[in-house]
């Protein structure tokens, strides 16, 4: 441990010295396109580590159709899942994880973790909806251990439409998949609505994998969602979604087979206040699942078995004092979370947990920036009162108009997952939190169209929750510490027009100690890459993206994903899209965990037309 923080600091001294010649382009704030303009719900602008973020043309560019397809494409996240096409079966364990983490991300929507338990469904939203997507792997605090993925659907004032517009979308894919999506917009107003016929698969999951079911029939999925700028000050997000599939298992060897006919409806409301001093924010989220399932004589086994959960944030930001040099900033939240359903239909929990934050932001001069806070976070449920103290310190000096560095330490904390505390197999040990110590040292360069980034981090995790089999059943309990170090390098090459490219490499070394005193034993590396390459003219736009992951602890030579999308403008107002997924219809499996794995799915071509109006 001692040495690792030597060598973070023996890195911030290096660079301190490391001055370089002054440029005429002024150094960025962050890297790869993720520009820190003020937003309403964003996170970027509040942290000084590492972050990245997509917006709407680069998910356009990419071809992705969907939020996990999406964070696939950003550097340093891999998504693990039950379900064939990554459809988030509710709590049947779809993560995304940052930088080869034990822990999966939160998921917070508009700055608002609607679950302290950071499980949301990643495919609840509609990529439509959806302005810019940000990974903040060094996010600390209350936002749990594994890192913050925050999915932001206000777009920043001067990326607002100017004028009215109306965009009606067509996809249908060599799969079965048909897509339909509506769009309007207006400066103030964004209005749409998506509705997905999925073809359905047939032994295409990681769950058949696993023995788990090997089929899913046609499904649909169907979304609206609205976003409202009342005014400068005020914006309002609401989004409904409703999802039916039928998935089950047929047993090759003729024994008798079943299907699970599903339904998950999913409601989320946020509302942002913000001024020069003053933000507020509020978020409202439910989710319901009923689940019937049939044997294959049509017989029901399981019949009505319903999850709902409604969770309930309001958080509340104020900058108390400013100096010339400094000044002072308060936060404080509360958040709520109540659960019927859990393992079995008679099972009930609520969860209330409050959090705040002391920081000051120190700026004696324009080169150096520091920022110093001290967080406190208290949980009362059903199990118990836990509470914790969350520091957190932040640093950058401005070496030169192009280059910079920074350091970054924070403690973070989690709770177990309610559902975890009915589990009949629950060991008492497993309820106490997760807390997580991180550290990050980093450099950032920018020369005129070309942004690099290089960022070394270390991360102790003590109390780790987690499954373990024994005699044949599965009990949650700790394993003890978990300790995760690394380096990320991420370089962009990003002209005003024809080519352009971007890659990112993250390296993590994990090592577990079941008990104080033991020695760490290697848990295995993880090499994740992220890359694109692109060609835009005025008409044509064609980009190719992949990711890989290299998973020693599965056995895994590697997962490898190739996409390929061409977009062509026929008109001002036609734009003609083709793209191949798993362009070298690799079948890539990686076990994650009973139920979850890192996979690839088939090989889908799909073809669509957006058509706008004013």
């Amino acid at each position: 441990m001692n040495n690792e923080r030597i060598c973070i600091a023996a890195l911030s001294l290096c660079l301190l010295g490391g001055a370089a010649q002054a440029a005429d382009a002024q150094l960025a704030m962050v890297i790869v396109s993720a520009d820190r303009t003020v937003v309403p719900g964003a996170l970027a602008q509040d942290t000084l580590a590492s972050a990245s973020v997509r917006t709407q043309e680069d998910f356009a560019r990419s071809g992705v159709q969907s939020v996990s397809a999406a964070l696939r494409t950003m550097p340093g996240v891999s998504i693990s899942s039950f379900g064939a096409d990554h459809v988030d079966y509710d709590n049947h364990g779809t993560e995304a994880r940052l930088r080869g983490s034990s822990a999966a991300a939160t998921v917070l929507v508009n700055g608002v973790p609607l679950s302290t338990n950071s499980r949301i469904s990643l495919s609840s939203l509609p990529l439509d909806a959806v302005e810019r997507i940000e990974v903040l792997p060094a996010m600390g605090g209350a936002y749990g251990t594994g890192g913050a993925i925050n999915i932001v659907t206000s777009a920043a004032p001067s990326a607002r439409a100017s004028r009215s517009d109306l965009q009606l979308g067509m996809r249908r894919s060599d799969r079965g998949d048909r897509t339909l999506s509506l769009r309007v917009a207006t400066p103030d107003l964004r209005i749409g609505a998506r509705h997905l016929r999925d073809g359905g698969t047939a032994q295409t999951s990681p769950a058949d994998r696993q023995g788990i079911y090997n089929h899913r029939r046609p499904g649909q999925q169907t979304a609206v969602y609205a976003s409202w700028d009342i005014n400068p000050r005020w914006n309002v997000f609401a989004d409904h979604q409703h999802t039916r599939a039928v998935w089950g298992h047929t047993d090759p060897r003729g024994k008798e087979g079943w299907d699970g006919h599903w339904q998950l409806t999913t409601d989320y409301l946020t509302a942002h206040y913000h001024t020069e001093r003053t933000q507020l924010s509020f978020g409202y989220g439910q989710r319901t699942r009923y689940y019937t399932t049939y044997q294959e004589d049509g017989s029901v086994e399981i019949s009505n078995t319903d999850y709902r959960s409604r969770t309930w944030r309001a958080d509340w930001q104020q900058q108390l004092a400013a100096g010339p040099v400094g000044s002072w900033t308060l936060r404080a939240a509360v958040g709520t979370e109540r659960y019927h359903g859990l393992r079995g239909s008679t099972r009930n929990g609520s969860r209330t947990q409050w959090d705040g934050e002391l920081g000051y932001r120190w700026t004696p001069n324009e080169r150096y920036e520091s920022r110093l806070a001290l967080g406190f976070v208290l949980v009362d449920d059903f199990a118990g009162r836990t509470h914790a103290w969350l520091p957190r310190w932040e640093q950058r000096y401005r070496v030169s108009d192009r280059l910079e560095w920074y350091t970054a330490a924070a403690k973070s904390f989690a709770m177990p997952s309610v559902n975890d505390y009915f589990s009949n197999l629950s060991r008492k040990d497993a309820h106490t939190p997760e807390t997580a110590h991180r550290y990050e040292a980093g450099l950032r360069r920018i020369a005129g169209d070309t942004q690099w980034q290089l960022a070394v981090f270390h991360t102790d995790v003590d109390h780790k929750i987690d499954k373990h089999r024994v005699r044949g059943k599965v009990h949650i309990t700790r394993i003890g510490k978990v300790r995760s170090d690394g380096i990320e390098l991420s370089y962009r090459y990003q002209p005003a027009d024809r080519w352009y490219a971007g890659m990112t490499l993250t390296y993590a070394n994990a090592r577990e100690q079941e008990q104080a005193g033991a020695p760490f034993v290697r848990s295995g590396a993880r090499w994740l890459a992220a890359a694109e390459l692109g060609y835009r003219t005025e008409r044509w736009d064609v980009n190719l993206n992949g990711n890989a992951l290299i998973d020693r602890p599965n056995d895994v030579a590697a997962l490898l994903l190739l996409n390929l999308n061409a977009r062509y403008r026929l008109s001002d107002d036609a734009i003609l899209t083709v793209g191949i997924e798993n362009l070298l219809n690799r079948r890539d499996f990686a076990r994650d965990s009973r139920r979850s794995a890192y996979y690839t799915d088939p090989r889908r071509i799909s073809i669509g037309v957006d058509y706008h109006f004013d």
